[in-house]
């Protein structure tokens, strides 16, 4: 069997982002630890003076086509508010077209650019703003419709890009088309829940005989449960110490239900005040006692969620105690090489690759690049930084979604 080298290897990728303008100086974009990609983006806004409302907008370039939604906003007006994304290195013709059609058979009309007369935009440049364009038959004769578009060369620091529709993923379509553009997510920050039993009092046994109860308190938070221990006190007002014990047969005196939306966020190393809560019989809701309870939600404390000795974050879950930054991770995703097959595609071995990274709350994925053992993603994502001492993973995923 083979070994695998996964040692350190030296790369030299093309990175800085710039272009050069006239004059000779040079303009950095803000992914400047990428190479860059260039795309051809248009953007389909609206259309008006349509003969019908069940319409759609193909956009073709060489071989590659990408269509809208159908529209569903009242007739004659539609809205799309669709962009996509060829990516220059792939295009296989020097015209981009725009039609409006009905069905695959029908058309209404198209517009036309020429790929030369493109203009570029590079952020922080302001966005394009869309033109009406008149649409024409196949003879170029005018007619009274129109749709509302923009078109520019750009690159990935395109703030569209995440969420526009890539010629790399051309063959995706419907419900999956989501699934393969980059996202950023969040953690839910955790906290602690600190439930201090202390007592309860004047409770109503189920057998009104019964002499030396043996109490304890048992706690349920979704699937988990946690108990103390009997109380040493065998009286109808126990004395009860946290603890964990396991009991034999054991009945419900009664219960209590306390909303966590209503529990108190403990910051300050003081505890909070403790309160009396009154227990309802099961069934009847009847009086069953009371209990004497200190809960609070922890935020002086991290959850910890991930391997300790690879954790990317040790701040306590309360914002205030937070220390402030030291500086800002910046992470450029470049490309994979030397990827396993993980499906199989027509017969060959292919794998949809996506690259995940890691750190603190945040996690991002790149945009799937469909069928290809040897992905580029050319994408750049920041993380504040507030310790030194913690680690960033990076993972490639195949989708199996697709």
């Amino acid at each position: 069997m083979a070994e695998h080298d996964f040692s350190l290897k030296e790369t030299c990728p093309k990175i800085g982002g710039r272009r050069s303008i006239p004059g000779g100086d040079m303009l950095t974009s803000s992914f400047d630890l990428v190479e860059r990609m260039t795309f051809l983006y248009i953007r389909i806004v609206k259309a008006r003076a349509l003969p019908s409302n069940d319409l759609f907008v193909e956009v073709t370039i060489g071989r590659y086509k990408g269509r809208t939604k159908r529209s569903t906003n009242p007739y004659p007006n539609l809205e799309f508010d669709e962009v996509f994304a060829f990516n220059s290195d792939r295009l296989q013709g020097n015209m981009l077209e725009v039609t409006m059609k009905m069905n695959e058979e029908e058309i209404i009309g198209q517009c036309r650019f020429e790929v030369a007369e493109i203009p570029t935009r590079i952020p922080p440049d302001s966005p394009l703003a869309p033109q009406w364009d008149r649409l024409e038959d196949r003879n170029a004769n005018r007619f009274g419709e129109e749709v509302m578009v923009s078109v520019w060369m750009g690159t990935q620091a395109d703030e569209v890009c995440p969420e526009a529709w890539h010629s790399d993923s051309a063959t995706v379509t419907g419900e999956n088309a989501v699934i393969v553009r980059s996202k950023v997510y969040l953690s839910p920050r955790l906290w602690y829940l600190r439930v201090n039993v202390i007592e309860a009092q004047v409770l109503v046994l189920l057998q009104g005989n019964r002499t030396n109860p043996e109490v304890l308190v048992k706690g349920f938070v979704g699937n988990v449960v946690v108990r103390s221990r009997v109380s040493q006190s065998r009286t109808m007002s126990p004395v009860l110490e946290r603890g964990y014990d396991v009991g034999q047969k054991e009945e419900c005196l009664g219960l209590c239900e306390i909303k966590l939306s209503q529990v108190e966020r403990r910051v300050l190393p003081g505890p909070v005040p403790a309160l009396w809560y009154n227990l309802e019989r099961v069934g009847d809701s009847g009086f069953a006692g009371r209990i004497h309870l200190r809960v609070s939600l922890d935020g002086g404390y991290h959850v910890l969620d991930e391997s300790i000795q690879y954790s990317s974050d040790y701040r306590a879950s309360a914002k205030l105690l937070w220390t402030p930054t030291i500086g800002v991770l910046v992470l450029g995703v470049i490309s994979a090489s030397g990827s396993i097959p993980m499906k199989s595609r027509d017969g060959r071995g292919t794998t949809d690759a996506y690259c995940v990274a890691k750190y603190g709350q945040k996690w991002v994925r790149t945009r799937t690049i469909v069928d290809s053992l040897s992905p580029k993603w050319s994408e750049q994502y920041t993380w504040e930084v507030y310790d030194p001492y913690t680690v960033i993973t990076v993972a490639v995923f195949d989708n199996l979604h697709l």
